[in-house]
């Protein structure tokens, strides 16, 4: 499988100037300034491995009653790229892993 990810990150700075003094009795203004934005674009191509297995199992207790469960698992094991925060972790990590799994009952 291959695996077409992109990212796109815009980041703003703003700066707080404060004027007077921190004393008692004495105004502060503050002015907020906008130094700019900076838009980071990043593409990946990558390639995906993964397997997808299943397993059942049934039991017929009359002729109108019966239980059946399973669960299914599927994991890509290397090759996702995940998002994440830029203040926390490498965002650029992308040999991460997606396993999910689901169970399921019928009556």
């Amino acid at each position: 499988m291959s695996n077409f990810q992109q990212r796109e990150y815009a980041q703003r700075t703003y700066t707080t100037e404060y004027t007077g003094a921190p004393t008692i009795g004495v105004g502060v203004d503050a002015t907020d300034y906008a130094s700019g934005s900076s838009v980071v674009h990043s593409s990946n191509n990558e390639f995906v491995f993964g397997f997808e297995a299943r397993a059942e199992a049934a039991y017929q207790v009359t002729k109108n009653f019966g239980i059946r469960g399973g669960i299914d698992v599927i994991d890509f094991a290397q090759g996702i790229w995940r998002g994440a925060n830029p203040g926390f972790g490498n965002i650029n990590n992308q040999d991460q892993d997606v396993p999910a799994s689901r169970f399921h009952t019928r009556t």
